[in-house]
């Protein structure tokens, strides 16, 4: 899902203020006019790799996102982590990794997506956000 909406719309990222901040008018021009450009091409190719083209790439990549959240989030349940310990483990790392796009990142379908997460993987929503307190509490300094 994520290789997929970047793949189709990459904006967001050459607007990026926290990115954008301390270039100099050739970085900039370089960086919205070539790099950004060449980043989605190569995610438009890769996903077409995947399988991915056509009118109903759209439908299907948001039908599988939603039972892969679904899967994960029944894998989780009412525990604090993955694997029902005291501290994080690799797939909480991953899991959280992926999941904080969801949340904090454009995407495809974004609006569809999102509500999807709130009414039927809450349990996601509140792993991100309990996982980003716990470990970043700085998190809004250094996004912002």
């Amino acid at each position: 899902m994520l290789a997929y909406s970047r793949g189709q719309d990459f904006s967001w990222l050459r607007e990026d203020r926290k990115i954008i901040e301390d270039f100099g008018l050739v970085q900039l021009y370089f960086w919205r006019n070539w790099i950004v450009p060449q980043m989605q091409k190569r995610t438009r190719r890769r996903v077409r790799g995947y399988g991915l083209s056509g009118k109903s790439a759209g439908k299907e990549v948001t039908i599988r996102t939603e039972a892969m959240l679904e899967a994960l989030a029944s894998l989780l349940n009412s525990n604090k982590y993955f694997f029902d310990v005291n501290e994080p483990s690799w797939l909480d790392c991953k899991a959280f990794a992926v999941l904080v796009q969801f949340k904090y990142t454009p995407l495809h379908n974004e609006a569809r997506l999102k509500q999807f997460m709130k009414d039927r993987t809450p349990n996601l929503m509140t792993f991100v956000t309990r996982m980003k307190e716990e470990f970043w509490s700085d998190w809004v300094t250094i996004s912002d």
